[in-house]
């Protein structure tokens, strides 16, 4: 009769495989963004698809008040990969109090290339005057 034994590593590796199977399919990144003066604002990507995910980055944001008071973002995605993704973006913005604000003249998804190696800029204007934060939701286009 044989004797079958687990080597330790080989072990630890199969237990990290299955826990990389079950995690959620979202991913996300934040930062927070100066506005005007040392007015700052939370800014985060949220990506709904793991593989887009490990190859898409927030790599920054511009931003500058309208001259009528409300918030214009350039937000830079960038593919850290050398293929392409065909994605569709949404801004989501948030009042003072943290809630998500919503408004009947809301866009809806945008649709971007964001080429291998290079940046897309996603922009948008926020719909209320003073935000304190705003979500870019992407998503590939199936």
């Amino acid at each position: 009769m044989m004797k079958t034994t687990f080597h330790p590593l080989l072990l630890a590796a199969v237990l990290l495989t299955a826990a990389g199977c079950q995690s959620p399919v979202t991913s996300g990144v934040s930062s927070r963004v100066v506005v005007s003066g040392d007015r700052v604002i939370d800014a985060s990507l949220r990506i709904d698809h793991p593989g887009v995910a490990r190859h898409v980055a927030l790599a920054g944001a511009q931003t500058r008040l309208t001259s009528d008071g409300f918030l214009r973002v350039i937000a830079q995605l960038e593919s850290t990969d050398h293929r392409d993704y065909a994605v569709q973006y949404k801004f989501r913005w948030f009042d003072e109090a943290g809630m998500e604000v919503t408004y009947g003249g809301e866009r809806p998804w945008q649709q971007a290339t964001i080429h291998g190696g290079e940046t897309f800029p996603a922009s948008a204007v926020s719909p209320i005057r003073d935000p304190s934060g705003f979500v870019i939701q992407l998503r590939p286009i199936r």
